[in-house]
């Protein structure tokens, strides 16, 4: 009986590991309110609920394009079964477990390099302790991406062990399954090469070894062939929205740059230590000091994935993001886990050589990070550098960086200083600044995912569904400009009942969303290619009033139901739309500007004076008194039927709240 407990301890206990981290990673996830990153979230929530319901990848009837295969998949089934609210609440639960999941095949494969259980264990515990695992509370490819690539390189690293048939079958249906959730993952053919290239190093082998590929290597010729006449065909393209990647250019120089950006993020985004480990272990495989054949093709596959994956990734945000990409490598970081499991097992062999060759690059990697990439604009793409963010808040760009350096440099004395019965402090050291940073990115996302949330669709993010009382137009004016459309998004995830989008100009709506581009007619009809726009119900934004009547508000929307034909009466600028606070101009436009008046009530903390312009021209000067309530009416000049009016609000030093600012029409 206790041989068969003391057998079983080991699964229980990892057991014990991936439904602590859901339950911990959920109950983060809850937090999160809503949809936070731009489209991505809500469009992988769309097209996963199309999928279901279609059996097509669509968003208002139009084809969203290839984006994902497995991940929609995933999360399209509770989405479709539930309520929105219930089905996103389900899809996070998921997320939370499939992330988690990721620590089953680090302590497998460790295991199966005969790795001692604690630090198998230690390294599995690893995976789940990073700020990167927030993404579980967020409906991104990320999630399912992370196990799934760790998986993908215990199946390289089999094949290049023993590159039987079977083994090379494995490989090839992990990574079909990693490019049908990512297609990032076609990077996994070239790293594929340099395993193989890798391991021929390490075993002083001839290049008659890579005959053995051949099955592989064809399967792969041949499913790429198949895929780009496939697409081509369908009138589609071979990377589908990734396709963007081939038609810019690119500079090597800006490329190697960013590649060795995020080399450094990678010591940021894992503690330090292990990518340390594994370059000194590359260093001991190329020496031909590894007699373990499975170890050398671990080494083999973890090196040629962190060469691999960080050059593309800095080609990529070289021309295409401009700071870090963080989330593209957040799938490296089991194995980074894992590369430090297997060195701990070896003794932590210390070699003065490599170790301060990789001691004095890993410094210098830190030291060259520019600052301007830890920001707040950075977080949604890097969350290892949220609590770093915090820091310069605090400490300024160089205190910032010399903190960096200087953490670095400590954990990097430790690493070659240590006693070998000491090593231990160095991956309970890498748990304890991966929780700490876990908790200030998890904080942080949950605020800024819930202020999001109350931008765009307020406290009942279902409003415009339990007031709609058929198919409604959603207008959208370029309202909070930074999000892409965010506003457009958040609503269209949460509301079934929205048919169609308008963009007012030049406004846009980034993503697979087909927005039509309406203009507005001095009468103050919507007008799409000429054509007048035949809707029953529209939701704008506060700034927006139309002919019809006031429905229902959820944060800084409205829901009118439209007297026919669709009107608008007047629109606002320059106001914010939450406070009411206007910072140096507001102006009101008016839509067959008659038998009207101009009606405000004004306040400001402080003196201020104003000038009211009425159609460009200065109506009259006012001189506000501190926290009192200024009220005034102006009356329009008299216009033609279709003419419009404006009025503009233009104030000294900022400042001014306006308790009423409105058109209001007699009758």
């Amino acid at each position: 009986m206790a041989s068969t407990v003391k057998r079983h301890a080991p699964t229980a206990a990892l057991l014990a590991l991936v439904g602590g981290s859901t339950l911990i990673r959920f109950w983060a996830a809850h937090r999160v309110g809503a949809p936070w990153i731009t489209p991505d979230e809500q469009t992988y929530g769309l097209i996963g609920r199309s999928l279901y319901e279609s059996g097509r990848f669509e968003i208002l009837g139009r084809d969203a394009g290839l984006l994902s295969l497995v991940y929609p998949a995933l999360i399209g089934l509770p989405l479709h079964l539930l309520e929105v609210e219930n089905g996103y609440t389900a899809a996070k639960a998921l997320g939370a477990l499939v992330m988690s999941l990721a620590a089953v095949p680090v302590y497998c494969w460790a295991r199966a390099l005969r790795v001692e259980r604690r630090w198998a264990f230690a390294a599995a515990a690893l995976t789940l302790a990073g700020p990167g695992l927030a993404f579980s509370g967020f409906l991104m490819t990320e999630v399912a991406f992370y196990p799934i690539i760790c998986l993908s390189a215990w199946m390289m690293a089999r094949a290049l062990e023993n590159p039987t048939l079977e083994n090379q079958a494995f490989l090839l249906a992990a990574i079909l399954v990693a490019v049908t959730t990512r297609l990032q993952a076609v990077v996994l053919v070239p790293i594929l090469v340099l395993a193989l290239l890798l391991t021929l190093l390490f075993e002083r082998g001839g290049l008659g070894r890579l005959r053995r590929f051949g099955p592989l290597l064809g399967a792969l010729v041949a499913l790429a062939s198949a895929w780009t006449l496939l697409t081509r065909s369908g009138s589609g393209d071979v990377l589908g929205s990734y396709q963007v990647t081939t038609s810019i250019s690119y500079d090597p120089l800006a490329a190697g740059r960013f590649a060795l950006y995020h080399l450094a993020d990678l010591l940021i985004m894992t503690a330090v230590v292990p990518v340390v480990a594994l370059a000194l272990l590359l260093a001991r495989a190329i020496a031909a000091r590894e007699e373990s054949v499975q170890v050398r093709a671990f080494v083999a596959v973890a090196a040629a994935y962190v060469i691999g994956f960080t050059a593309q990734v800095g080609l990529f945000a070289s021309s295409l993001l401009g700071r870090l990409g963080e989330r593209y490598l957040l799938g490296l970081s089991p194995l980074l886990f894992l590369a430090l499991a297997v060195w701990l097992q070896r003794g932590a062999p210390r070699p003065a050589l490599a170790t301060g060759v990789a001691g004095i690059a890993a410094t210098a990697l830190v030291l060259a990070l520019p600052v301007r990439f830890i920001s707040e604009a950075a977080a949604p793409d890097a969350f290892s550098t949220i609590p770093l963010f915090e820091l310069r808040r605090h400490l300024g760009d160089p205190g910032l960086k010399l903190a960096i350096v200087l953490a670095t440099g400590m954990i990097l004395v430790l690493l070659a200083t240590l006693r070998s019965r000491w090593v231990w402090v160095l991956p309970a050291l890498a748990a304890v600044l991966l929780v700490a940073g876990s908790v200030s990115a998890s904080r942080f996302v949950e605020r800024q995912a819930n202020g999001f949330r109350r931008l765009t669709v307020g406290d009942d993010p279902r409003w415009i569904d339990r007031f709609a009382e058929g198919p409604v137009s959603f207008v959208y004016g370029g309202e909070y400009g930074f999000s892409g459309g965010g506003p457009v998004w958040a609503s269209l995830f949460w509301n079934r009942s929205i048919a169609n989008v308008l963009t007012l100009g030049s406004d846009h709506v980034v993503g697979p969303i087909e927005a039509h581009r309406a203009s507005i007619a001095p009468d103050g009809r919507l007008l799409v290619g000429g054509r007048q726009v035949e809707a029953g119900a529209a939701v704008a934004s506060s700034a927006v009033a139309f002919f019809g009547h006031f429905r229902n508000q959820g944060g800084s929307y409205v829901l009118w139901r439209l007297d026919p034909p669709a009107r608008i009466s007047s629109r606002v600028s320059g106001i914010r739309l939450l406070s009411s606070d206007i910072d140096v101009r507001a102006r009101m436009d008016v839509y067959a500007c008659r038998d009207g008046v101009f009606e405000l009530e004004l306040a400001a903390p402080e003196a201020r004076r104003l000038e009211l312009r009425l159609d460009g021209r200065l109506n009259r000067t006012v001189d506000l008194q501190a926290g009192t309530v200024w009220k005034g009416r102006i009356t329009p000049r008299v216009r033609a039927e279709r003419e419009t009016c404006a009025l503009e609000i233009v104030t000294q030093g900022g400042g001014v709240h306006a308790y009423r600012f409105e058109f209001v029409r007699s009758g």
